[in-house]
């Protein structure tokens, strides 16, 4: 009779550990934050002298994100050295976008990276538009 209370405790306990460590699992699983998401929005056209607006939408769990840390635009033409890049510090406008103004001086080929840090997060997409004359 005793080795049969011994054997059922042992199985109960067993169970017990299996149960709690799925439930820890799932917890886990749990808090996993969402994935912030950055779109960088910009004007169809763009021609060399014309100020334009640059803007990212930030949103998380498809909740805009009011309250990033900083946004920075990071410009450069094609074929400009790493030293000749443009890092501008954007602007809250409102619903989860952030803006900056920027004249481009010459035509070409350029690229845009929005650097986002944001909910313990860093996200940084990149765009390539073409400046007219």
């Amino acid at each position: 009779m005793k080795k049969q209370n011994y054997l059922l405790i042992l199985i109960s306990f067993m169970l017990l550990l299996i149960m709690t460590a799925c439930s820890e699992e799932e917890k886990a699983d749990d808090d996993v934050p969402q994935i912030v998401e950055v779109e960088i929005l910009l004007p169809e056209d763009i021609s060399v002298g014309e100020a334009v607006t640059l803007s990212s939408y930030i949103s998380q769990g498809g909740e805009d994100v009011n309250d990033a840390d900083d946004v920075t635009f990071e410009i450069w033409e094609e074929s400009a050295s790493d030293e000749d890049h443009d890092r501008i510090l954007a602007e809250f406008d409102q619903d989860g976008t952030y803006s900056i103004s920027y004249t481009f001086e010459t035509a070409g080929t350029y690229h845009i990276i929005s650097h986002v840090n944001a909910r313990e997060m860093h996200v940084m997409p990149e765009e390539i538009i073409e400046v007219k004359e």
